[in-house]
Order: structure tokens, then C-alpha cells, then sequence
């Protein structure tokens, strides 16, 4: 509301104005009759190239929402603090891969004893309604000769869904849970000479999750679609959380301009309450804390069309109630983006303006990094901006995505080393909870610049040989903390599938992570440390291959953490090694 209030507001009217006298230049063709065309929006190639900066190292298996065909190779993924199992990557189907399949199971086993379960089913109840569901296991007895406690994890979800197609609109419920169960194992940032923990001390967590969502889509109606979600969310140690989102899209016409309008609200509560079994960080007293925050937010925008150039002018408008802290914020964001197409379907330049009011939550944080404490701050983050520009386009078999941006924000979270009290107060297993020994991380929030440079893109070297590439690099400028703790300024990878023939097919997967920086801070019997620390960078190399016995069985053989040997994804926490698992998977009607 300050100085982003007045350049959100002036770079609208600026845009509204550039056109207005760009499009009265033009002189008219038709003079004797006034002819207006109004026409829905149509996606360009824009629409078809979204960079995803950064992604997600840990994927999960999605159901599809139709029949599916499962003869393909499940390409592994990043070893974080462990294997996850990888997304099946989609390979042209041959002529004797038609059928379709609606059930699929998969299970594997490898060191670590590691164990990997998966089953995928759709059920076409009638000619309108589909059920799916959705299990994944994935769980290990650990093993990591550097972990200074146990190791072992498992991993559970389950998602249901239903759908429904009444013909002039489409509803669909859905419904999940989730059960993380994990050893806050990492060393302890603190080292006194001599010193024991109690044998007694287990530094378990399990985390719980309970989900359920709504959603209908519209024709022919001014209203385009409604959706509503819920998430619950709990651990071992009193925390729990409810977030609700709603949401709606409608449109209207207005001076022969579409209108897209959308309206949101997201709630969440929760209360951070570890008071069973001793001390919160050295302190004799439990440590509670709440929060209540809701968000609602209005965006309207049009889309402005003409020849080859397409402007989309926005903004979003949000107010923000703190309902412990008693605090009330409205703020505006720009919502736009230019795009011109250089060469019609094959060149897009762009360039854009963005904002919002992030909503931070325990769930989110945990499914970042699994390694936090039950004694958590939960506030928004407020992207004040982010300016963009960049090409994108295909040419061929190759596709591509470049980008350079410049993000502004306040309230950014940072991971970073939790506080290690005094290891006198550790004699005891009783006086401390799983993640007060120096092996958890909390959240900072600081005021972060980023600039950033992403390139994105798919080469098809033949029908059979997919070859994609990924690479980011940032630069971070912080406010009050030294670094942007835990925040990778180089990020690359580079993944490929080959299926050989009818029944062998490859997949590979290589990354990179650059250097982090840490911060610890402990005490001792000679006084208070605090350091920053570098966590090294890595590679991690992942190989599959898969042989297709029959349409429907096939073996499988995934190698993961080729290279990378016992890295640290966080700060004292070593993935496993190097991984050998193998299995069956089989799909059937």
C-alpha cells in the first residue's frame, strides 16, 4: 500500500493507455456499419509453456483421471533424505500397446530395505461416473553409516476420488489421508567431549493428514467453475492445523470486453502446543503458540487481442486478517503479462508483472523439509512483485523456455539450524522432545530479492528418445539475515527416456544442487558458539530400466544416488547411498 500501491495502479493505467492510443491510430476498413465480434479467449502457445523453476526433487505417482496404460518406465528421482520413488515418464505407445488398462500395482524391494508399493485403480461405475483410488507406500529400516540415530521412515497416502458428468456441468469430490513417520536422525550441532546421549532418547516424529475437497465446473454459465479443499493436519508432539481454501472463477462482458473475475478465501488455524515429556529448548516452561489467519481476495482482469500481440491487464486485491496478533492488511498486486508471437507457433516473446500474499502452513513445511520442530512461527509471505521477461517457443522435436525475473519479498521462510541448548540438559532423555537436540529446523522470515535466470527445455531427439533439461540460477540479497539460509543459488538437471523397442525401455535422471549456507548456534560448558556453515553441493545420478514380459507384467530395476555417495540435503542429515531396487509391476482390467 505503499510505494507497490502507487506502481501497481500506475504501470495499469499506463498499459490501458498504450493500447487505447495504439488501437485509435489504426484507421478502419468498414465505414458504413459498426461491426463488433466478440470471441472467447483462446490459449497460445503462452499457455503451453509454464517454466517450473526449481521443481520439486520428490515427486509422487498422479492418478490419471481416465483409463490408463502402465507399460512404462518409472524414471527415478532426487535422493533426498530418501529414495522416493519416481513418476512414470509418458512414452509413445506402439501399435500392440492400444489396450487400456484401469488398474496398475506395482512393489519393489531394495537395500536399506527399502520397500516400494503402488496401486493406481479407476473404476468406470456407468457411462457418467468414475471412482478412482489411489495408495502409495514407501518405507525403509534406514541404514546410513553417518546418521547419528536411527533412520528408518515410512511413508503412506491414500486418495480417493469421484466424478460425475451431468452434461451441461461436472462435479468431483475427492478425499485423502497421509501418515509420515520419520527420526529427527542428524547429528547434533553441538559436540561436547565425552558426552552420551541417554539410550532411552528415540527422536521419532509421525505426522498425520486428513484431506477433503470439492469442486464443479460449468457451461453455459456466467459461473466457471467452483472449488472448495480442506486439509488437517497433526504430529506427535499437540500440533494440529485445519486450512480451508475456496475459490471461484465467473466472467462477465463488459464494453465488449470478456471479463475473468476470481474470488478466493483461505483460512487457517492452528496452534503449536508441545508440552508433553519436558523442556522447550532449555526452558522450564511448555511452548504454546496459535495462529488464525484469513485471507480473502478479488481478481479481475481482461484479455486484449490483436494480431500477433496479447495483453492480459489484472490486478488482485487482498485483504489479510491476523486474528492472534489483531492485525488487519489490505493490499493490491499487478496481474500482467504481454506476449507477442515473433513467429506465429513457434516464438513467443513475453514479459510480465506479478504479486500475491503467499499462505504459509506447517503442512507445506513439513512436506519441504521433514526435519522441523513442533515450535514453528506460521505467517504469509507478501511477494511484493515479481517482474519477468523471457522467450519461448518450439522448433521442431525442441521446445524451450528462457526467463530472467526479479522477485521481491517480504516475509520470506527460511529453513535454518534450530538452537542447540546446553548438553547438560540432555543427561535425561525425559528432559528433552525428539528435535531439542541440536537435529531440527526452525523458520526465519526476512525481506529476500531474488534474482533469477531459468531455462527450460524438451528435445525429442526420435519418437522413442525424450531428452529435457532444467537449470536455475539465482542471486539472493537478504534484509536482516546474513544469507538466504538454505537456499540454493544453482539448481540443473537433466532427465531422458529411451524406449529400445516393444520390450525394453531406459530411463535416466541427473541433477545438480549447488552450495547452501546454515547457521548453527549451541551452547557449552565454555560458553555460547555461533557459525555459519556450508553445506556442500551435489550430483545425484539416477538409472531404470524396465523389460516388458507381457502387455501386462512387467520387471523393473532402478538405480538411485549413482554418484552422489552420502550427500547432505540439510545441514547434518546424509541421504542414503547408493540404492539398488527391483520389482514387478502389472496392469489389468
Amino acid at each position: 500500500m505503499k510505494l507497490h500501491f502507487k506502481f501497481c495502479f500506475s504501470l495499469i493505467i499506463s498499459l490501458l493507455a498504450i493500447y487505447t492510443s495504439w488501437s485509435q491510430s489504426k484507421q478502419d476498413t468498414i465505414k458504413t456499419d459498426r461491426l463488433i465480434i466478440t470471441k472467447q479467449y483462446s490459449p497460445t502457445l503462452n499457455d503451453a509453456f509454464k517454466i517450473k523453476n526449481k521443481p520439486d526433487v520428490s515427486e509422487e505417482t498422479k492418478r490419471p483421471e481416465r483409463s490408463i496404460d502402465y507399460p512404462l518406465i518409472s524414471v527415478p528421482v532426487a535422493s533426498t533424505f530418501q529414495p522416493a520413488k519416481g513418476r512414470a515418464v509418458s512414452l509413445k505407445k506402439s501399435k500392440d500397446q492400444l489396450d487400456l488398462y484401469n488398474h496398475y500395482v506395482r512393489v519393489g524391494l531394495g537395500n536399506y530395505t527399502n520397500v516400494l508399493g503402488d496401486y493406481i485403480g479407476n473404476f468406470q461405475l456407468n457411462n457418467k461416473q468414475t471412482l478412482g483410488i489411489d495408495f502409495s507406500h514407501f518405507s525403509s529400516q534406514g541404514g546410513i553409516n553417518e546418521a547419528y540415530f536411527d533412520d528408518a521412515f515410512a511413508r503412506n497416502e491414500l486418495a480417493v476420488d469421484f466424478e460425475s458428468d451431468e452434461g451441461s456441468w461436472i462435479w468431483k469430490t475427492n478425499a485423502g489421508f497421509e501418515h509420515f513417520y520419520h527420526n529427527y536422525y542428524g547429528e547434533p550441532i553441538f559436540q561436547e567431549e565425552g558426552f552420551m546421549f541417554n539410550p532411552n532418547f528415540t527422536p521419532t516424529q509421525n505426522y498425520f493428514g486428513f484431506n477433503f475437497g470439492a469442486s464443479a465446473d460449468l457451461y453455459d454459465s456466467f459461473l466457471d467453475n467452483v472449488k472448495m479443499n480442506y486439509n488437517y493436519f497433526s504430529d506427535d508432539f499437540d500440533a494440529a492445523e485445519h486450512q480451508m481454501k475456496l475459490s471461484s472463477d465467473f466472467h462477465f462482458n463488459l464494453g465488449g470486453k470478456n471479463v475473468h473475475n476470481q474470488i478466493g478465501l483461505k483460512y487457517l488455524v492452528g496452534e503449536f502446543s508441545a508440552i508433553n515429556n519436558g523442556f522447550a529448548y532449555g526452558q522450564d516452561l511448555p511452548f504454546e503458540e496459535n495462529y488464525g489467519q484469513l485471507i480473502t481476495s478479488y481478481a479481475p482482469s481482461i484479455f486484449i487481442e490483436e494480431d500477433r500481440f496479447t495483453l492480459k491487464v489484472g490486478a488482485e486485491v487482498v485483504f489479510f486478517n491476523d486474528a492472534e496478533r489483531s492485525e488487519n492488511e489490505l493490499y493490491i498486486y499487478p496481474k500482467v503479462e504481454a506476449n507477442y508471437r515473433v513467429i506465429p507457433d513457434n516464438l513467443i516473446a513475453y514479459a510480465g508483472v506479478d504479486g500475491g500474499l503467499d499462505q504459509n502452513s506447517f503442512r507445506d513445511f513439513v512436506h519441504t523439509n521433514p526435519f522441523v520442530s513442533s515450535t514453528l512461527n506460521i505467517v504469509p509471505t507478501h511477494r511484493q512483485y515479481e517482474s519477468y521477461v523471457g522467450v519461448k517457443g518450439s522448433s521442431g522435436q525442441l521446445s524451450y523456455n528462457t526467463r530472467i525475473s526479479y522477485k521481491n519479498e517480504d516475509a520470506r521462510a527460511l529453513f535454518r539450524n534450530n538452537f542447540g541448548a546446553n548438553p547438560m540438559l540432555f543427561q535425561q532423555a525425559n528432559q528433552i522432545r525428539s528435535f531439542e537436540a541440536g537435529n531440527s529446523f526452525g523458520v526465519v522470515y526476512d525481506d529476500l530479492q531474488t534474482f533469477a535466470f531459468d531455462v527450460e527445455a524438451n528435445y525429442d531427439v526420435t519418437k522413442d528418445f525424450n531428452l529435457g533439461m532444467t537449470f536455475n540460477y539465482s542471486v539472493f540479497n537478504t534484509d536482516q539475515q546474513e544469507e538466504a539460509w538454505n537456499l540454493p543459488s544453482l539448481y540443473t538437471s537433466v532427465i531422458g527416456s529411451y524406449q529400445i523397442n516393444q520390450k525394453w525401455m531406459l530411463g535416466a535422471n541427473l541433477f545438480y544442487v549447488g552450495e547452501r549456507k546454515d547457521f548453527e548456534f549451541y551452547q557449552t560448558s565454555e560458553g555460547d558458539v555461533s557459525q555459519t556453515v556450508d553445506v556442500d553441493a551435489f550430483a545425484d545420478l539416477s538409472l531404470n530400466v524396465q523389460y516388458r514380459i507381457n502387455k501386462q507384467l512387467s520387471v523393473f530395476l532402478m538405480g538411485n544416488n549413482l554418484v552422489g555417495g552420502n550427500y547432505e540435503r540439510w545441514n547434518n542429515y546424509q541421504v542414503q547411498g547408493l540404492q539398488i531396487m527391483g520389482g514387478l509391476s502389472y496392469q489389468f482390467k
